[in-house]
């Protein structure tokens, strides 16, 4: 059974890929990048869009990642650089950052090492900077 005929994604262009209806983001496993554009589609005011060449997601028009030319990694933004250096300390085989990234509030985010657990509560911060009041508050009385 091909991806396309089995439910689960299929390549659009080199490197991007969408979900099918029905495609559930796994859990236990690696992240990837299909799986990160499932669920924040989901949150108000999010677009596909793309950044130096590569599929980004955009709130607003500003973006709220994208992934890295090496098709593996995340960037993203709205990072403090005290609090990217935690987390690589912490977990550096998920969180990096290279001499371009050193002076922006941004971290790199290795999906294939990363889960949903560790990278959703990140991005889901940076939205709620770049979405309205209006799309936050919205957001929040359907959670709670």
């Amino acid at each position: 059974m091909s991806e396309a005929t089995s439910g689960a994604c299929v390549e659009t262009a080199p490197g991007y890929r969408f979900a099918h209806p029905g495609y559930i983001p796994r859990e236990t496993s690696a992240v990837t990048y299909d799986d990160i554009r499932h669920i924040v589609l989901t949150w108000p005011e999010v677009e596909d869009g793309s950044s130096y060449g590569t599929p980004a997601l955009k709130v607003r028009k500003k973006m709220l990642v994208r992934l890295k030319e090496d098709g593996d990694s995340l960037v993203m933004p709205g990072v403090p650089p005290d609090e990217r250096d935690m987390l690589v300390e912490r977990e550096p085989r998920i969180f990096y950052f290279t001499d371009h990234y050193r002076d922006y509030p941004t971290v790199l985010i290795r999906l294939s090492k990363a889960k949903r657990a560790t990278v959703e509560p990140l991005l889901r911060r940076h939205w709620r900077t770049l979405a309205s009041k209006k799309a936050v508050r919205e957001y929040d009385a359907t959670m709670a």
